[in-house]
């Protein structure tokens, strides 16, 4: 970074020293604001803040890919910190030094590069897109935890294969943070692999499974339409895709999604699994009775 380096390291320093010692929520925030506003004088348009801010930059090459890392993970420390009651950890800490240790580090030389416009969208999938009223919400919520019990099974194999590729260090990131429990802080990666790779899938599962888990089935069916879009083959978006469906009472559509699934991969057991769920649901009591039985124990023998 050019420019706002000095300015950044003197506004910001003494928060983040003061973080050290006191461990307060306070000083990581201000730590992040005062870094962000220094940030703002080298953006395209100063209004930007949080994670457009951070885009911005990247695109433009005013930051490096490492200090852009290094601001996410200041930035989702902010975004914990704000919450009431929140105790800061070791983890905060070393978010704020790292950052200000990225941004005073020697970047390569500034070369604007283009950005490449948004991959054209594929024909869009049979969902319908009227909204889920509240009450149906509120009617699958014990499904919907089902699911997420289910949908839990595989979840580490989501990076193999075809499903993303392995150098993509933002959905790594995210992959990892969403496993330890900060789902808050995951979705920023997320958020910003989704923007970082328009053509990814993988990003767009995790937002949608996020989003079904905290019961906004609307957000998690929008973000499994785009995953679906981007790679028709994922099983995972297909199986995701299934589960929002049963979770909002659309069972037949979610058994198309589901039966889509298994043929992907006929070793998850969670979409063998609720695959025969949803059938049960439909009446076809007999096929699924073979389905649930062949998927063994788990969240899904429930539906019977």
């Amino acid at each position: 970074m050019t420019a706002p380096a000095g300015a950044v390291l003197d506004s910001a320093r003494p928060a983040v020293e003061r973080l050290a010692g006191s461990r307060d929520a306070a000083s990581l925030v201000a730590a992040w604001r005062a870094i962000e506003a220094a940030l703002q004088t080298a953006a395209s348009n100063r209004s930007l803040s949080g994670q457009g801010l951070v885009r911005d930059l990247r695109q433009r090459n005013v930051l490096t890919l490492d200090q852009g890392h290094a601001l996410i993970e200041l930035l989702a420390a902010h975004d914990r910190a704000i919450v009431p009651g929140y105790a800061v950890t070791d983890a905060d800490v070393q978010a704020a030094r790292d950052a200000l240790d990225q941004l005073a580090a020697a970047p390569p030389p500034v070369t604007p590069v283009p950005v490449a416009p948004p991959a054209a969208a594929t024909a869009p999938i049979p969902v319908t897109h009227g909204q889920i009223g509240v009450g149906k919400i509120l009617g699958f919520l014990v499904l919907l935890a089902l699911i997420a019990g289910g949908v839990g099974y595989g979840v580490v194999q989501w990076r193999r294969g075809r499903a993303v590729p392995a150098s993509d260090d933002l959905v790594s990131r995210g992959i990892a943070t969403y496993q330890a429990g900060h789902v808050d802080s995951a979705r920023v990666y997320f958020q910003h692999a989704a923007e970082h790779d328009t053509t990814d899938a993988v990003p767009h599962i995790y937002l949608g499974r996020m989003a079904r888990e905290a019961g906004d089935l609307n957000t998690a069916r929008s973000e499994l339409v785009t995953a679906v879009r981007l790679d028709r083959n994922n099983e995972l978006a297909q199986r995701e895709m299934g589960a929002v469906l049963l979770a909002a009472g659309q069972y037949d559509l979610a058994r198309k999604f589901y039966a889509r699934a298994v043929l992907l991969d006929s070793t998850d057991h969670s979409a063998v699994g609720f695959y025969g769920c949803t059938l049960k649901r439909l009446g076809q009591a007999q096929e699924a009775a073979q389905y649930l039985t062949r998927a063994g124990q788990g969240p899904w023998t429930a539906c019977q």
